[in-house]
């Protein structure tokens, strides 16, 4: 599965990057939005983390533009993030984990979804 890792935290990046490598997801990351689309244009994730707090165009924008200007199909789309979720949610987010997030749940999810 390719997974994109969006968070302008880098060593939350690459720690998600490397644990994520070691079960065996091809893995690509990304310090912010603009960064981000880019990666996701060219690498075509089938699941993208990413952080709702980013710089320059926070997490909401970013799975809006991906999903509309990325990918098809739709990649699977986790907030990883210290905010909590906004009241009407997103319809371009499908799960949310709070910091520090579970690395195992995440794994779960990755794998059911591939």
């Amino acid at each position: 599965m390719r997974i994109l890792i969006c968070d302008d935290d880098a060593d939350t990046t690459a720690s998600f990057a490397l644990l994520l490598g070691l079960y065996g997801f091809d893995v690509r990351t990304a310090p912010d939005g603009r960064a981000a689309l880019e990666v996701a244009r060219a690498f075509l994730p089938e699941a993208v983390l990413l952080d709702l707090g980013l710089p320059g165009m926070d997490g909401y924008e970013l799975a809006r533009r991906i999903k509309h200007e990325c990918a098809s199909p739709t990649p699977l789309v986790v907030a990883v993030s210290g905010y909590r979720p906004r009241p009407e949610g997103s319809p371009f987010i499908h799960f949310h984990y709070l910091k520090p997030a579970d690395v195992g749940q995440l794994v779960e999810l990755l794998q059911a979804a591939a």
